[in-house]
């Protein structure tokens, strides 16, 4: 986890100090507002689809650099607390002891989700630049790092289970049309809808489920607030 962590700091402190020294550079604070809807099929016996939609909230930092007139890098990284609400049964012997033996008797959680550090980069390409406005569309690939899973028992007076070991990364592309709007000549506030195009999820070796689609489309979408400065 210290060392994703110093790995994440270092490659935006090092894209921070590279792009800093050039004109047109904007960095901020980055808010999302993100829907999901998220599908498995889970043996009980027998297959049974089930499905959850829920809403998440993330913060981070991110970062803009317009080169070559029409077009610009986009770049930073976003935390995010996914939590999904559905029924799905789980092997309670990874949180064993080491050593003590586990009879794996079917056990469910309610809830789950996975603490997250998204990384995107992507282009952009500006369609409209007045004084005022900017209008471009974007496409982000986006790197995904689960550093915590998190299981709520479907009995209530079982605590909530927590994993740090299994860590996994998905990647995922995204579609965006920008909106901004020049508060000042060094700074501007920008609203991005978006939508995940294509995601390549991670398969929690936990949750015992049937045959789960590694690859989705289009369940995702939401909305990015930026507000960034001119450095």
């Amino acid at each position: 986890m210290k060392k994703t962590i110093l790995t994440i700091t270092t490659i935006l402190w090092m894209t921070f100090s590279i792009f800093a020294q050039t004109n047109d550079f904007f960095i901020g604070p980055a808010f999302s507002f993100q829907s999901e809807t998220r599908s498995k099929m889970i043996y009980g016996p027998g297959y049974e689809e089930r499905n959850s939609k829920t809403d998440f909230f993330g913060i981070g930092i991110r970062m803009q650099k317009r080169f070559m007139n029409s077009w610009g890098l986009n770049f930073g990284a976003n935390y995010i607390k996914r939590h999904y609400e559905m029924i799905v049964p789980f092997d309670h012997c990874h949180f064993s002891e080491p050593g003590v033996s586990c009879t794996k008797i079917l056990a469910h959680v309610e809830k789950y989700g996975y603490n997250t550090i998204e990384i995107p980069l992507g282009i952009n390409k500006y369609i409209i630049s007045k004084e005022k406005w900017e209008l471009y569309m974007n496409l982000n690939a986006v790197t995904a790092y689960d550093f915590q899973s998190f299981y709520i028992s479907y009995i209530p007076k079982m605590e909530t289970k927590k994993k740090r070991e299994i860590n996994h990364f998905s990647t995922s592309l995204t579609g965006t049309i920008g909106f901004a709007y020049k508060v000042t000549d060094k700074t501007k506030f920008i609203a991005e809808p978006f939508m995940r195009l294509a995601h390549k999820q991670r398969l929690d070796p936990i949750l015992i489920t049937g045959r789960e689609k590694e690859r989705t489309n289009f369940d995702n979408h939401g909305l990015h607030l930026l507000l960034l400065y001119r450095f």
